[in-house]
């Protein structure tokens, strides 16, 4: 079951950076590690339903906020200066054995914080959003991380099939051997996403499809988004398969069409350096004879 714990921190120069990159924990493990080092947690779900009748400005909102928060059992300090604050959900090992069920249940805890937020505080708080795993526990923790004063601190992450992507690469195959042949049947493409497919279309569909999409030059992300077109219905196999198809007839044409155009151009620039010959070889004044 997913848990919450916030945590307020002070905006500085490395954050304002952190931020600005969307803040990725390889290149900030102490800001993410200090940030677990407190115990505490929050059952989100019933948090904002005591959260009720709060009168005042939206700094004194959050103080309200945070105080219900400590109330639940998370000790620490509220720093009025702070205007960026962090919200770390934790989700167990049952969550994480299915990608796709770790997915869905991220998502659908997204959406509900950000609705029961904006209801209270009339405003979206997403900043920055990313995964990581806590070395100690082992369990992983989605960081978000939300501006109360200076909003333009952060780019706003869209929650697109590249983000989903990007959570479900740390999460897919995080215990699993696999197989030589495996990993050559996937390639470049993460396992997890090939055996999607196979469950959804078959095996040799499957493979169909990989093929169209190297040549093609498709990205991961991309093959994501039609996967989920297809589980959304939104495309059948076979209309995917053709747009695939006739993309790659067209850049066939088109590579076709400039090997033409280079062929073309190599013989003329050999037609002139043979001329160019021809004419040095007229010119040349013959040797003296002794």
């Amino acid at each position: 079951m997913a848990v919450m714990r916030v945590k307020s921190i002070n905006v500085n120069s490395s954050l304002r950076s952190a931020l600005k990159h969307r803040l990725s924990p390889p290149e900030h493990e102490e800001l993410v590690h200090s940030s677990l080092r407190h115990e505490g947690s929050v059952e989100f779900e019933s948090l904002f339903n005591e959260f009720k009748n709060v009168e005042s400005d939206k700094l004194k909102q959050f103080e309200e906020f945070f105080r219900i928060v400590e109330s639940k059992g998370y000790k620490h300090k509220i720093r009025k200066n702070a205007v960026v604050y962090e919200v770390v959900i934790a989700y167990s090992d049952d969550d994480l054995n299915d990608c796709e069920k770790f997915m869905r249940c991220l998502m659908s805890d997204c959406d509900a914080f950000v609705e029961s937020f904006k209801e209270k505080f009339g405003f979206k708080p997403f900043s920055a959003v990313f995964v990581h795993r806590d070395k100690r526990s082992g369990r992983y923790h989605m960081h978000i991380l939300f501006s109360l004063m200076k909003p333009n601190l952060a780019k706003k992450v869209r929650w697109n099939s590249k983000t989903y992507f990007e959570i479900a690469k740390k999460v897919a195959e995080k215990s699993k051997r696999i197989s030589i042949s495996e990993r050559k049947r996937a390639g470049s493409y993460p396992l997890w996403l090939i055996r999607e497919f196979e469950r959804t279309v078959g095996v040799k569909n499957t493979k169909e499809l990989v093929r169209l999409a190297r040549r093609r030059g498709l990205k991961s992300y991309e093959l994501v988004e039609l996967l989920k077109a297809l589980k959304d219905k939104s495309f059948s196999f076979s209309e995917i398969i053709a747009k695939l198809s006739q993309a790659e007839g067209e850049k066939r044409e088109k590579s076709e069409e400039m090997q033409s155009l280079a062929d073309a151009e190599r013989k003329k620039r050999e037609d002139l350096m043979r001329k160019y010959l021809e004419v040095q070889r007229f010119l040349k004044p013959k040797r003296p004879k002794l």
